[in-house]
């Protein structure tokens, strides 16, 4: 894209405050001119007020949205907006828009390149033709949505995925083969298998991200497992075959679904016991936690609905009506949304949260059967990964639509987007391997 275009008191290459041309003004008219103003005769014109960029909002594949702070001086004429690819924010080589004065201060840049980091800056110019100096520089990536061209070969049956806080391992339990995969994310490699697990399904990360606790369907247990060696921490008999667990934001407690006897266990940690079975009226699949620590939803595909159960004195909202056999669930990181998928209409509810119980719900139509759903952290876009069709549905939180359908290997099951959202790691069940999606630079 070149959209350079020349404006008043520049020249294309410079982006400086140099005329193309001036009038020569008498040296002593100047001299005149400099002795007023230093007797305090005459006001030096300040500059404007620099802006300041905000936030970047929605990327897509082609375009980058941004927010800036208003300028409200009487005198202001527009805002010019400069962006570049280059390692470094260079305004020489970048291209630019200009904005009129009092517009709105959100702007979409588009025709970028796919998979590009852009470096993003600002300059407000007034009607003598002053520029401000230059805004902050914002960095941002437009969206990939690119399938890596390798897998990572893990054990039988893979189903739960989890990574740890700073990004570098995932963790990967294999139900058949009673084994965990710890990945390098750097290498893109399995570092250690983890053994002697009877069954494990779910994985959930502690609230001090020190270690990562992992459900044991047949044996009927929640291990315990630090990150920093693999050891095993303690081992608690929950109830009869316990799939999903999730961990209480506060760090003393675990909630683990047992899918045998319709009940959720809530594990006291640091005494490692049971210390109440909850009823929810059903076999829950599936559990999402509420950011602020208010709830615990848990999925009932019987029931079609999803229930969210108190952190703090474990009571039982009423059921949360959603789509046909709900499964996957995620929470956007503004806690406002709760996304669930119905795999039995093929669609995903997006419900709207309020102190717990679900307010208005968006339904949208995603591919065959969907199974998991992530949500990136920067809270652009939430992944819902279709089971029968091989599919990856990529929905935008800011218009609630579907975006991007992407082609994956076959049987997608799960799925967990990085930390740094930069990268979605997708676990087939069968085959025993994880693939790849580049979402962003």
């Amino acid at each position: 894209m070149n959209t350079k275009t020349t404006f008043p008191g520049r020249s294309i290459g410079q982006m400086g405050n140099t005329m193309q041309t001036r009038t020569v003004i008498p040296l002593l008219l100047i001299g005149l001119l400099v002795a007023l103003i230093s007797l305090g005769c005459l006001e030096r014109t300040p500059e404007p007020f620099s802006a300041h960029i905000v936030s970047i909002e929605n990327p897509t594949q082609s375009s980058i949205t941004i927010r800036w702070t208003s300028n409200t001086e009487g005198d202001f004429a527009l805002y010019r907006i400069f962006w570049n690819t280059e390692d470094i924010f260079n305004m020489e080589d970048a291209d630019f828009l200009e904005v009129p004065g009092f517009a709105d201060t959100l702007l979409t840049i588009d025709n970028l390149s796919q998979a590009t980091l852009y470096h993003i800056a600002m300059e407000v110019e007034d009607h003598d033709g002053l520029i401000s100096e230059i805004s902050n520089i914002r960095t941002a990536s437009t969206m990939s949505w690119l399938m890596e061209d390798f897998t990572i070969s893990v054990g039988s049956e893979p189903y739960g995925v989890a990574f740890s806080p700073d990004g570098t391992n995932l963790m990967v339990s294999n139900s058949e083969d009673g084994t965990v995969s710890a990945i390098d994310v750097v290498e893109s490699q399995v570092s250690q298998t983890l053994v002697d697990f009877s069954y494990p399904w779910d994985i959930a990360v502690s609230a001090d991200s020190t270690s990562f606790f992992v459900t044991e369907g047949t044996a009927g247990n929640l291990k315990q497992i630090l990150f920093e060696d693999f050891s095993l921490v303690q081992e608690v008999s929950t109830g009869a075959t316990p799939t999903a667990v999730a961990m209480s934001p506060y760090g003393d407690e675990a909630f683990v679904v047992n899918s045998g006897s319709q009940t959720i266990s809530v594990v006291n940690l640091e005494d490692g016991i049971v210390s109440n079975e909850i009823a929810i009226g059903g076999i829950a699949y599936e559990t999402a936690l509420d950011p602020f620590g208010e709830y615990a939803y848990f999925s009932l595909p019987a029931q079609n609905a999803i229930v969210p159960v108190s952190f703090t004195d474990h009571s039982v909202l009423d059921p949360i009506p959603v789509g046909a056999a709900p499964l996957g669930m995620a929470i956007a990181p503004d806690g406002l949304t709760l996304f669930v998928c119905n795999s039995g209409d093929n669609t995903v509810s997006a419900v709207s949260l309020d102190n717990g119980d679900g307010g208005s719900s968006v339904v949208l139509d995603v591919g065959l059967n969907p199974q998991a759903v992530d949500v990136a952290q920067t809270g652009y876009y939430a992944y819902v990964a279709n089971y029968d069709d091989g599919t990856i549905s990529v929905i935008s939180l800011a218009t609630m639509t579907i975006v991007e359908t992407v082609d994956v290997r076959p049987t997608p099951i799960n799925l967990a987007v990085s930390p740094d959202s930069k990268m979605a790691y997708i676990v087939h069940a069968v085959g025993g391997e994880v693939s790849m999606l580049e979402l962003s630079k």
